[in-house]
């Protein structure tokens, strides 16, 4: 089983959206070279919403990647960037689509960033 993690992050508003996806590629790209990453996408759609989906050989390996380099710096600014965002977490034999991850996070409380 794998350890799959889909995000979907609300972006305050367009003058974000340069920084948001500079944080995004660098991540994204950061994800790609961790250890025991499978898979690592991300998306924007209108209006100002990004989802991201990565599988994991295991938790610690997302563990790893979430708390150092690139994500760690996003993180740091995710409140100048996003004032809503949620996140779901489980195990899995097989890499979802993200549309199929865009239906699972619909029913995920949203955790509100106060600015």
């Amino acid at each position: 089983m794998k350890h799959i993690v889909a995000t979907e992050i609300h972006i305050r508003g367009l003058r974000q959206l340069p920084a948001f996806m500079n944080h995004s590629k660098h991540s994204l790209r950061q994800a790609l070279k961790s250890e025991g990453c499978v898979y690592a996408n991300m998306s924007l759609r209108l209006p100002l919403v990004g989802y991201t989906l990565t599988v994991w050989e295991t938790e610690e390996d997302m563990i790893l990647y979430k708390n150092s380099g690139p994500h760690r710096t996003a993180m740091q600014h995710i409140g100048a960037l996003s004032y809503r965002y949620r996140t779901l977490s489980w195990q899995g034999d097989r890499i979802p689509s993200m549309k199929e991850a865009r239906k699972l996070l619909r029913d995920v409380p949203f955790k509100i960033i106060k600015s």
